[in-house]
């Protein structure tokens, strides 16, 4: 009959006090981590909301209507008509910071004509 010993390794004596402290570390920070993650699935599920109410907003947007508002801010900014131009511009922003862009782009674009590439210069 082999003779049997108590013998305890050392390996699990040496290791217990750092799976002690590992485990109540981990243990005290459960609940604030939890908590940062239910902070940030919201702050995602917030950022979504915002994108798609972005994209529906977007989609009523055309390029057409777009660009003849601009054709004719340009014509009346070319008449030197600055309230002209703002008007045409009236159905674009879709934002009160493009809103203030697009007044201070009227109030400072100069009605100046400049030559077109196509153009040839005057002889005289």
């Amino acid at each position: 009959m082999p003779a049997t010993t108590n013998a305890v390794p050392i390996l699990a004596l040496s290791s217990h006090g750092i799976d002690e402290t590992i485990f109540h570390i981990s243990s005290a920070l459960l609940v604030p981590v939890l908590i940062l993650v239910l902070l940030a699935l919201a702050d995602v599920i917030f950022e979504t909301g915002r994108y798609a109410i972005e994209l529906s907003s977007r989609r009523g947007r055309r390029f057409a209507t777009i660009e003849a508002s601009a054709d004719k801010a340009r014509l009346a900014l070319l008449a030197n008509d600055r309230g002209g131009a703002a008007a045409a511009l009236n159905p674009v922003p879709r934002s009160p910071a493009m809103e203030e862009t697009l007044a201070f782009i009227v109030a400072t674009s100069s009605t100046r004509r400049w030559p077109t590439s196509t153009s040839t210069p005057s002889a005289g």
